[in-house]
């Protein structure tokens, strides 16, 4: 797949020599739920893909409100557990729509923006 110059082109290659794009995986995750600001996949000679995750700076505190969080920053919402369930909603909701080896099985809520 040829690149240009500004695209950087990289691909993952599982333990079991699938070959899958992190940018797909990366799309299908930040579109699952509007919590989700951004996600990194990392998979790359890994069993599975486990991804970090951030916050949506602007959608995450509303919803924090919503849910009676009365600490919305990003660095508190990140160990909060409500947060972290409607992200696993996200992820799962992202997985239906991925194929099994592309799955993330893990992530973790990076503190901050």
């Amino acid at each position: 797949m040829p690149c240009d110059s500004a695209q950087m082109c990289r691909l993952i290659i599982s333990a079991g020599g699938k070959n899958m794009s992190p940018a797909n995986i990366e799309a299908a995750v930040k579109s699952a739920s509007p919590l989700i600001g951004q996600a990194c996949c990392i998979g790359d000679q890994r069993p599975y893909n486990t991804a970090l995750i951030v916050l949506d700076a602007d959608f995450a505190p509303a919803w924090a409100t919503q849910q009676g969080i009365a600490d919305t920053s990003l660095e508190q919402l990140a160990g909060d557990q409500r947060a972290r369930a409607a992200v696993q909603q996200g992820i799962d909701a992202a997985n239906e729509k991925l194929a099994r080896v592309e799955q993330i099985k893990r992530f973790f809520i990076v503190r901050g923006d």
